[in-house]
């Protein structure tokens, strides 16, 4: 069962065990509980127009607490979310810094699972024995200009789950459209790529601009749904459009120009119900 909300770009998708799957667009609120230690400020509190939750419907404030927020700082940490880890939070929220959170199905807790920020990948992931939510760049699945580079954070993740079992629904990404390179950065990129062997044809990834000549787009949502497919997850697609052309259903970095993490966020919710 699927649905569609035209209002602030919310839409969700249940995954075959029927867990929701929500994806949320800019102007999210949260109100009345400010951010605990180490969130971000403004990233859940109420922003904006007073009345807007009520206008989405469908609000983090009403998904089963606590809620961990990945803070998806392009560092390549995947963190393991067991039950007895966080025995006395109970209702509130908690920033994990890292690029995934993997939890187990098998719970005696229900708790929300988030990840979310602006023009990179946000994911849900779930192999029939975990759940996750990752946040995927260019940083932390090519290594580019990150010297503390691995090994790509999707590869990592389907060591720890089983990726011919995967489902990972995909939310909206930045589109070649609006993902400009220069020709010394796209080469970089392309053989960060050949390097890895992730990739068959890394050079058609990148699309010419006949108006900006010294510019090329990066497909980087194609070049994830391959690399995924690759390595043997099925990928739902959820809203295939470019988070900055549409600025103002998403928040897009590139278009407002600001890594300030009190802006806005796109967001992917997963939340979890415990065994009954």
């Amino acid at each position: 069962m699927e649905g569609n909300f035209p209002i602030a770009a919310i839409n969700y998708v249940h995954l075959p065990d029927g867990t929701p799957v929500v994806i949320q667009g800019r102007r999210h609120t949260w109100n009345g509980e400010p951010s605990s230690p180490g969130m971000p400020p403004g990233i859940l509190k109420g922003y904006g127009d007073p009345d807007w939750s009520n206008k989405l419907g469908i609000m983090l404030e009403d998904m089963p607490r606590p809620i961990f927020y990945l803070t998806c700082h392009h560092s390549g940490e995947i963190k393991h979310l067991l039950d007895e880890q966080y025995p006395k939070i109970g209702s509130s929220i908690m920033a994990i810094p890292g690029d995934a959170i993997i939890t187990p199905k098998a719970t005696k807790r229900s708790k929300t699972l988030v990840a979310g920020g602006a023009d990179c990948m946000f994911c849900a992931l779930y192999d029939g024995q975990k759940y996750a939510v990752a946040h995927f760049s260019v940083l932390n699945e090519f290594g580019w200009k990150n010297p503390k580079f691995e090994e790509p954070v999707s590869v990592r993740i389907f060591r720890e789950m089983d990726p011919t079992s995967s489902i990972v629904v995909v939310g909206p990404t930045i589109g070649p459209c609006c993902y400009d390179w220069g020709a010394d950065d796209k080469q970089e990129l392309v053989d960060r790529m050949i390097q890895l062997k992730l990739e068959a044809d890394p050079e058609s990834l990148f699309q010419e601009r006949s108006n900006c000549p010294e510019k090329v787009g990066f497909d980087f949502r194609r070049a994830m749904i391959e690399r995924l497919g690759k390595l043997g997850a099925k990928v739902c697609v959820r809203q295939a459009v470019c988070t900055c052309c549409n600025n103002t259903l998403y928040h897009s970095r590139r278009f407002e120009g600001t890594a300030d993490p009190r802006r806005l966020r796109n967001i992917i919710a997963l939340p979890i119900i415990r065994a009954s």
